[in-house]
């Protein structure tokens, strides 16, 4: 799907972001989209790898999970989904402790199969798609698909909406690539998720986070390119 977009012009311009904003000093999330973007478009090479794994390596916290930046105190699901992806693109799994954070994200798991983003002080929890996809992603990267239930495949495609999209383009390119890694994801479920994508590009070869925002980002950029590179297996 990559062949429908400027990948010049995409790099370029993630480049450009990346020199004017130091972004390998900065958060987890964006250390992440950039890799990712750069990764996608064989462009790793002109960036320092050690730089980023030794910034991810300050927000690895002791109950196995990860922190936005050095200065956090305790887990976040997200970061640490986003430090682990980070690292596999980069073949840096080894560097930190991998039993520790499969229990953290095993901790979070509920009985209807979904996974909640955090523990609730009054005992009540809720399974999200944001958090089961977060979830399954994870546990793959780490060897551990198995202990992915049907219950979880069945609650992730529950989620997906007449536009294709299943919520936002964050959540929609997390639960899409979730059923890519069990093996349940078809060519309908991708196909209507794909045009919505397509619908977010700007004139500038970034995409935006909504049909009605007006701005590209790093983020959304990131999102839209793991979505148009993904295929049924």
């Amino acid at each position: 799907m990559l062949n429908r977009v400027n990948t010049e012009k995409i790099k370029q311009w993630i480049l450009s972001r990346l020199l004017r904003s130091f972004y390998f000093h900065r958060e987890t999330g964006e250390t992440h989209s950039a890799v990712f973007c750069l990764k996608m478009l064989n462009a790793l090479k002109e960036v320092n790898i050690e730089r980023i794994i030794n910034e991810l390596l300050k927000h690895h916290l002791p109950d196995g999970g990860f922190g936005a930046n050095e200065d956090w105190k305790k887990s976040d699901f997200e970061n640490t989904y986003l430090a682990i992806d980070t690292l596999h693109m980069l073949n840096r799994i080894p560097s930190i402790d991998k039993e520790k954070v499969v229990n953290f994200i095993l901790s979070l798991k509920n009985l209807d199969g979904g996974f909640s983003s955090k523990h609730s002080e009054d005992k009540k929890r809720f399974s999200s798609l944001w958090a089961t996809s977060l979830a399954v992603n994870m546990l793959y990267l780490l060897g551990e698909i198995d202990r992915v239930d049907e219950k979880t495949v069945n609650f992730i495609l529950g989620e997906q909406m007449d536009d294709g999209r299943f919520g936002t383009l964050e959540i929609t390119y997390y639960a899409l690539l979730a059923l890519q890694r069990l093996g349940k994801l078809d060519s309908a479920v991708l196909s209507k998720a794909v045009n919505y994508v397509l619908s977010l590009q700007n004139l500038d070869g970034g995409f935006k986070w909504r049909k009605e925002d007006s701005w590209s980002s790093l983020e959304s950029t990131d999102y839209a390119i793991g979505i148009l590179k993904m295929k049924v297996y």
